[in-house]
């Protein structure tokens, strides 16, 4: 099970949304949840959660899906299920 911490980013994020708020309770990949590709503590659990669900554990598929997310992934795609699909298929 991959638990990367704030240390392992490459990118700088900002870290206003409290630690605890709801993106810390959120399972699976649910399409009613956006998220904020600037906030740390939102992409930081969502790349646990989709490295986890793809049986990932690299740091380096850490750091390239964490791009994907940061740089490539189109801004109309927002949603964390609309998110994993993207990168099931633009990411390997």
């Amino acid at each position: 099970m991959t638990n990367f911490k704030k240390s392992d980013l490459k990118y700088s994020y900002s870290w206003t949304a409290a630690k605890e708020n709801d993106n810390a309770k959120i399972i699976g990949f649910p399409d009613s949840y956006l998220l904020d590709r600037n906030e740390g503590y939102e992409v930081l659990p969502y790349i646990n959660r989709y490295m986890n669900s793809i049986n990932w554990t690299l740091e380096s598929s850490f750091h390239k899906i964490e791009k994907a997310i940061r740089v490539d992934l189109p801004g109309t795609v927002r949603g964390h299920a609309s998110i994993k699909k993207w990168l099931l298929e633009n990411v390997s």
